[in-house]
């Protein structure tokens, strides 16, 4: 989705701003291991090596995301390729996946966690592979009230958004999950829905008015989407159905 400011002039970059509030926030240290989760097309994954001279193990469980990141760090990024390693498999199973390999110092999942199944068994199985005093750091989603008491909303989310009902839950609820899981120090920071939602509506409505002017317009299934999107996202934004929240959280 990405955090939108003023300034912010393309996806890219607004993607990586929402990745430097994730990470400035739990105060990641340079030259640590990474564990990022559900990272999409592998940005967070060249940003965390790049910038942050980090050691990046990436999993996804979407194969052809894979595919296009594994692509990307050998064409586009080959002088990360000793920092970074890009695995398929799912967020729920990390502890199997790196089982024999050393702790890692900090986990990240940026734009992912509310879709997995479940966010809780994720949490679970990240607090067995962070070493002591580890710390999490994700960019997710938690139900405003209205969301919470409205079933109308609840099946939009899972069926339109794909947020399973177990994840969407209350700040103050994600929070208490997350405390009786063994994690210490859970702090929930809610961010401006115009600053996500409304600036990728405002963003989407941007290049498609830049097609129309240059004539380059997508075929009529593709605008109809981009239209959806661009209501989607707007209504998101002045609904206040949903609430974006980096959470921050450390192993005892």
């Amino acid at each position: 989705m990405g955090y939108w400011e003023e300034t912010t002039q393309t996806y890219s970059e607004a993607c990586a701003r929402l990745v430097e509030k994730v990470v400035t926030s739990m105060q990641l240290r340079r030259n640590t291991r990474i564990l990022d989760v559900g990272y999409g097309c592998g940005d967070s994954c060249f940003l965390l090596a790049d910038q942050y001279n980090c050691q990046v193990m990436g999993v996804t469980n979407e194969s052809e995301q894979w595919k296009v990141s594994c692509s990307r760090l050998t064409t586009q990024y080959p002088q990360l390729e000793d920092r970074i390693q890009l695995i398929h498999g799912s967020a729920t199973d990390i502890h199997h996946l790196f089982k024999d390999q050393p702790l890692f110092d900090h986990i990240v999942s940026i734009d992912s966690a509310y879709h997995y199944a479940t966010r809780w068994d994720f949490f679970n199985a990240a607090l067995s592979q962070l070493i002591p005093g580890g710390s999490i750091g994700l960019y997710d989603l938690a139900a405003t009230q209205l969301a919470d008491s409205n079933i109308i909303l609840k099946y939009a989310c899972q069926h339109i958004l794909g947020i399973p009902p177990a994840n969407l839950v209350t700040m103050n609820e994600y929070k208490e999950r997350m405390v009786a899981m063994g994690y210490k120090d859970v702090h929930l920071e809610a961010l401006d829905q115009d600053q996500i939602f409304g600036g990728l509506s405002r963003f989407i409505k941007q290049q498609y008015q830049q097609a129309a002017r240059w004539d380059v317009l997508p075929p009529v299934g593709n605008r109809v989407f981009l239209h959806i999107t661009m209501w989607l996202f707007g209504l998101m934004s002045r609904k206040k159905w949903l609430q974006p929240v980096i959470v921050i959280a450390r192993k005892p």
